[in-house]
């Protein structure tokens, strides 16, 4: 084995590594003949989790995405979910049935080539593939790179519909969490696989689509954009000017370092903002609190973990929230759950980075950094008119969201 070979085998290893067996809580499981004589009707694949894999959070945006396209494109439809779990070294690939009739659930070992096969021949056999991120596409790369016999399928010899809903640029992703760069350009070529060879492209953001027809210097053929997931109108606040003694200022999220939490902490310390508190809603106490212990604040501040509609009575009387991000791809092709959950609770977003996703094209006000550390707020009359730009804003997303939505099931499954 020569040395390139052997490197390329380590970036897929660290993709794609094993780890404990994690089998899916909660979900009846059924033999391999029954999946067989399931298939034996027209069907669609999925490959990705199915989204109420208990191995995995509720409120992962990648598994929230998923569970958006299932229930408004594939729902009713005949469909078999294909993971290749980084969890799963059984010799035999998993067989669960998480909807009678209608779905199945294939979890399998990548690595083994009689397994990668038996996902390879679903896929080929279906009426259409709809393909969660290009991390489900690594596989496919290997024979490409390493020049390998093992029986894996590529995107353009797959006869059916082949959709992929891009979710993020993984390439940079992997660059971002410090990956080596052979697992950054394995990355690479399963991202140029993809837009050249799916039937659609579907993204986010327009942002996004542009990020990667400049790194592959190719136009994407076919495309869609598909924001995220809003609530429904019916959940959205009443604009009001909030009568209150003090401003409140909110974080909601994860304590990850890419969320930049520390940089919060030295922002509220340093802040002019007069008759300010302060609300930390996050996900991990304990490691906050070890933050909040090294970087100690002055001011008024309170935290805790808050989901669902204790959350929402904690953002009901906020006014600001922090969302801080670098400029970097990964940022400038996003739309950020965060950002529009803000918004549809009234919270005006304060920024250091403003070239996020569609941000400026959909004309969503905030608050820079800077005006904050100054102490340069909007007042009470000026809040509800920033408010209000920033809810039609939102609005712009519910439209092309919905018009995509039909376009997409109309291409996919109709």
């Amino acid at each position: 084995m020569d040395k390139r070979t052997k490197r390329l085998k380590q970036a897929i290893g660290r993709l794609l590594r094993p780890g404990p067996l994690k089998a899916p809580a909660g979900l009846p499981t059924c033999p391999a003949k029954s999946v067989k004589a399931f298939c034996e009707e027209p069907y669609f694949t999925v490959l990705a989790p199915w989204p109420d894999d208990g191995t995995f959070s509720s409120g992962d945006g990648y598994i929230q995405r998923i569970r958006d396209i299932d229930r408004h494109v594939f729902e009713g439809k005949r469909r078999v979910y294909i993971y290749n779990s980084p969890f799963w070294n059984c010799r035999k690939p998993g067989f669960y049935v998480p909807v009678p009739g209608e779905a199945c659930y294939v979890i399998y070992n990548d690595k083994d080539p009689r397994q990668l096969e038996y996902a390879a021949r679903l896929i080929r056999q279906s009426a259409g593939c709809y393909i969660h991120s290009v991390y489900r596409l690594l596989p496919c790369m290997m024979p490409e790179i390493i020049g390998e016999t093992r029986p894996l399928f590529d995107l353009a010899s797959v006869p059916c519909r082949k959709v992929i809903d891009l979710h993020g640029m993984v390439s940079a992703e992997l660059k971002m969490l410090g990956e080596p760069e052979t697992t950054v350009r394995l990355a690479e070529k399963a991202e140029a696989m993809a837009i050249r060879d799916a039937d659609l492209c579907v993204a986010v953001t327009h942002h996004m689509i542009a990020e990667f027809e400049a790194k592959y210097r190719t136009a994407v053929p076919h495309s869609l954009v598909l924001p995220i997931s809003i609530p429904p109108e019916e959940h959205r606040m009443e604009i009001a000017e909030k009568q209150k003694a003090f401003t409140k200022i909110v974080y909601c999220g994860g304590v990850q370092k890419w969320q930049r939490v520390e940089e919060m902490l030295d922002a509220v310390n340093q802040s002019k903002a007069r008759n300010a508190e302060y609300a930390f809603y996050v996900n991990d106490g304990e490691t906050f609190a070890r933050m909040l212990a090294e970087k100690p604040v002055g001011k008024p501040i309170t935290f805790g973990t808050k989901t669902g509609r204790d959350l929402k009575d904690a953002l009901a009387d906020a006014d600001f929230g922090f969302l801080l991000r670098d400029d970097s791809p990964v940022n400038r092709v996003a739309c950020p759950t965060k950002l529009t959950e803000y918004i549809l609770n009234g919270i005006i977003p304060i920024l250091d980075y403003e070239d996020i996703g569609d941000l400026k094209a959909l004309g969503i006000r905030f608050v820079s950094l800077g005006s904050f550390l100054e102490g340069r707020l909007p007042d009470g009359a000026e809040r509800p008119e920033i408010i209000r730009e920033n809810l039609l804003a939102v609005g712009k997303m519910v439209n092309e969201r919905e018009r995509s939505l039909d376009e997409l099931k109309s291409f996919m499954v109709n």
